[in-house]
């Protein structure tokens, strides 16, 4: 054979190796892209989670999962000292997870629903109505392995009770809407375990389901000024010097705050039958309308601006076009505007836009935070929240019920606990390393709140804004996550916390850590 031809085989087999070399590099790639890290023995020593972390959940007293904004999914069985990435489709981007149990959980982003039935390890994608990308989630909240909902973008929802084997649309229709309620108000949605059956949608205006988003109800909120109600005499349209006082102080209390006034003029049964003779209305219309001009009138000579009193209730001076469509409509009227005594209701509601709600670890105390680090807190979950307390001045972000209490979190690495004032006979005890922490009884009122910066171990001062943060079922192990990989694990209630950052090479001789306080 001559030289020329074995240098041509020579070189058409290089060129084969070469090919073939890169086809199993893009192979590999691929595989790593599309599948994750399965923690095999021939797959890298350690995947760390970077980038946003979003959300959590904590599965086990060991186990936890985290979710990056990029799309990935990641799972610790040790506590957050090592990590692998879950197998997941190639997907745009995750906002959010819900686990509802130690094997079932769904994982939400734009255009995809994923679920998962063995802790985290595989995620499967669901199908959604029409067409994926129509459905930019927001958020997702899981009640059960069968019920679990989505917000969307457009203000909607997608809701399955099958276990994620169908997903329907449920546009949220006017007549389940409060009156002037924004389709957009919402950008979170809670849902807490079966036996309560309860969803919370978070938004500008704080609002419960009991029937998986078919329909949702205002959540109470105490009046923030405390305003009595105003009595007028029979017939009589004017406030007293007295009455003046009041609103005064009222508007003085709330001053700074961004605060909306409510005023509902109310009649008595007497008025109805004296006034409203041969069925004509119209006296009793102008009644009506006369008080709520003289409480908003007192209102801004208290120094209310007028754009941020609201008159409800005003009379349906044109109500003859609604009578054959309704016959009941002036029925249904003078039954909301009656009340005992002639009066007037003055109610001071601050606007707020709300950023989470938790349920207590017994199911029975909510706790509720909004923008500006306000906090909402009832001790009874039917009665309506009042304000309590704030950590800090920053914007509470997230909270999560503990064990002891309550574990929030926020901007510039805000991190604090929470614990009730009230407390019941029964102790609940927290033990690290053998060594008492807490030695407390559970909560059984709700305000207020001590709020404690927590012991953090091994790191420096960080400010990271700390996004979610998740509970066991006890409340004793939360993980805590949040911008440029930042993520936290306490193992005691919330009491001490430890940062997450990847393990030294074995034969690192790095120092170590000691325990700081922020």
């Amino acid at each position: 054979m001559s030289v020329a031809r074995t240098r041509s085989i020579g070189s058409r087999n290089l060129r084969m190796l070469v090919v073939r070399a890169v086809v199993l590099l893009s192979l590999a790639f691929a595989m790593g892209c599309e599948g994750g890290d399965d923690g095999t023995e021939g797959s890298p020593s350690q995947v760390w989670p970077t980038g946003a972390l979003v959300a959590s959940a904590v599965i086990s007293a060991d186990r936890g999962l985290v979710v990056s904004a990029e799309g990935q999914i990641y799972l610790t069985t040790d506590q957050g000292r090592t990590w692998r990435r879950a197998h997941t489709p190639a997907v745009e981007g995750l906002i959010d997870l819900s686990m509802v149990d130690e094997r079932v959980g769904w994982a939400a982003g734009p255009g995809v629903i994923l679920r998962t039935d063995n802790g985290g390890d595989t995620w499967t994608r669901q199908g959604l109505p029409g067409r994926a990308t129509d459905h930019r989630i927001r958020s997702l909240a899981a009640l059960d392995d069968l019920r679990a909902l989505a917000l969307t973008d457009s203000g909607g929802w997608i809701v399955t009770n099958s276990g994620g084997a169908t997903w329907l649309a449920s546009e949220r229709s006017d007549a389940r809407a409060a009156s002037g309620e924004s389709r957009h108000s919402a950008n979170r949605v809670r849902c807490f375990d079966r036996s309560l059956g309860k969803c919370y949608a978070i938004g500008d205006i704080l609002r419960m389901s009991s029937d998986v988003g078919e329909v949702w109800e205002p959540v109470p909120v105490a009046d923030s000024a405390g305003i009595p109600v105003f009595v007028f005499r029979t017939g009589g349209v004017e406030l007293d010097s007295a009455d003046q006082s009041a609103l005064e102080a009222a508007v003085r209390s709330v001053h700074g705050e961004p605060v909306r006034w409510k005023v509902e003029a109310r009649i008595s049964q007497a008025e109805i039958e004296r006034y409203a003779e041969d069925q004509d209305p119209s006296a009793l219309f102008a009644l009506i309308e006369a008080r709520g001009q003289e409480v908003r009138g007192r209102l801004e000579a208290a120094g209310v601006a007028s754009v941020a009193i609201e008159t409800g209730g005003a009379p349906p001076w044109g109500y003859e076009d609604h009578l054959d469509d309704d016959p009941d409509f002036l029925t249904r009227y003078w039954r909301e505007r009656r009340s005992e005594d002639p009066s007037a209701i003055v109610r001071a509601a601050t606007q707020l836009t709300w950023t989470d709600v938790a349920i207590s670890v017994d199911g029975v105390g909510i706790l509720a935070v909004a923008e500006g680090g306000r906090v909402f807190a009832a001790s009874d979950w039917t009665e309506p929240l009042s304000a309590v307390n704030s950590p800090d001045q920053h914007d509470v972000l997230a909270v999560q019920a503990a064990a002891v209490g309550w574990v929030a979190v926020g901007r510039q690495g805000g991190l604090w606990l929470g614990i009730p004032s009230g407390r019941s006979a029964d102790a609940v005890d927290v033990r690290v390393e053998g060594r008492e922490l807490l030695s407390q009884p559970p909560p059984k009122e709700s305000l207020p709140i001590d709020w404690r910066i927590p012991m953090i171990h091994a790191g420096e001062a960080f400010f990271e804004t700390i996004r979610d943060v998740a509970a066991s079922t006890d409340g004793r192990t939360l993980l805590a996550v949040g911008d440029e990989g930042r993520m936290l694990w306490s193992s005691d209630a919330g009491a001490i916390w430890r940062i997450l950052r990847p393990l030294p090479p074995a034969d690192s001789r790095a120092a170590a850590s000691v325990p700081i306080t922020r």
